[in-house]
């Protein structure tokens, strides 16, 4: 994984630590342009935002706080992530051993 080519992740899959993009994404950025409705900048176009929390809200929203935005998404909603931190990185490594066992 790097920031060329970041890996597609589940919002429920995102963990803290972990590093996004949500420029022009249909849920933090709807504007497509890296600014709210009331013409303040997220600064997505010139960094990407670290997640600094995630709480399942409801059945179908799971929110993230990140650097810039506080924003909900559908759990199955597909997000960029250019670096998986360390509650990120022993998930996926968790994932990667219960495939394994399966396929012994």
């Amino acid at each position: 994984m790097s920031r060329d080519n970041p890996m597609m992740y589940m919002a429920c899959n995102i963990r803290p630590g972990d590093v996004v993009d949500l420029a022009g994404d249909p849920f933090a950025d709807p504007h497509k342009n890296g600014q709210r409705a009331d013409g303040h900048a997220y600064g997505y176009e010139f960094e990407y935002a670290v997640v600094e929390a995630k709480r399942q809200e409801t059945v179908n929203c799971v929110v993230l706080y990140t650097s810039h935005v506080n924003c909900g998404f559908p759990p199955r909603h597909l997000i960029p992530v250019v670096k998986r931190g360390e509650q990120g990185q022993e998930l996926d490594r968790l994932r990667k051993q219960e495939r394994e066992e399966r396929e012994d």
